[in-house]
């Protein structure tokens, strides 16, 4: 069995979501029906692991690296709060985060 980890893109090549799935098909029509980053997404990308540990480490790394919009697990609050501020239109580098982690903060 393989572990595939896949990538979902927007209609400006913007990383969305990264995730992996022993039954990536499955996954991602659950994506489809409960995620909200799936009425961006035009592409979806697909890379099989043989092994499970090395799709989970692909997927971690991906996440810290490639600062994918919708990930939520595996990054700082502050950067995704800055991606849902700014999506899809703005610039998330521009985005307060003191004033987005003060709001989070609140509401927790």
């Amino acid at each position: 069995m393989t572990t595939t980890l896949y990538r979902a893109y927007d209609d400006r090549n913007r990383l969305l979501y990264v995730g992996i799935s022993d039954g990536e098909f499955i996954r991602l029509a659950q994506h489809a029906a409960n995620a909200p980053w799936t009425v961006y997404a035009t592409k979806i990308t697909l890379k099989r692991y043989t092994l499970r540990a090395d799709a989970e480490a692909a997927e971690q790394a991906a996440i810290a690296g490639e600062d994918p919009v919708w990930n939520v697990r595996g990054r700082p609050t502050a950067r995704f709060l800055q991606w849902m501020a700014a999506y899809p239109d703005g610039d998330p580098d521009t985005v307060d985060t003191t004033a987005l982690m003060g709001r989070a903060e609140r509401r927790l």
